[in-house]
């Protein structure tokens, strides 16, 4: 049986997981890696094994499955932003690319 404090870090894993769902989202199906900072990501990322790698040495449940959330979506993230380095969605396309569109009549 889960003591409560062991429920309110599984509650807490569930709520991380959650919050990475939007941003995977977009990045998947809009093809959109406006603000994403690859570097920031990779960094989370190699943090993230390290930080997992405690949690498993020291049998540490709720950081071992949060961990392997963080991994799985940070790997995620840094693929699609890869992926997608140079690709916005109509809301955030750089106003840099806009400038050239504005001289251009519509046919």
């Amino acid at each position: 049986m889960l003591r409560a404090t062991e429920l309110a870090g599984f509650l807490g894993v569930a709520l991380a997981a959650g919050a990475y769902v939007p941003q995977i989202w977009h990045l998947a199906h809009e093809r959109c890696s406006a603000g994403i900072s690859r570097f920031a990501f990779v960094v989370w990322l190699v943090s993230s094994v390290l930080i997992a790698s405690h949690a498993i040495a020291i049998g540490a449940g709720v950081f071992i499955v949060l961990g392997v959330v963080q991994i799985g979506a940070t790997a995620v993230i840094v693929f699609y932003a890869t992926l997608y380095q140079h690709s916005y969605c109509a809301a955030h396309v750089p106003a840099s690319a806009l400038i050239g569109r504005a001289a251009e009549p519509d046919v």
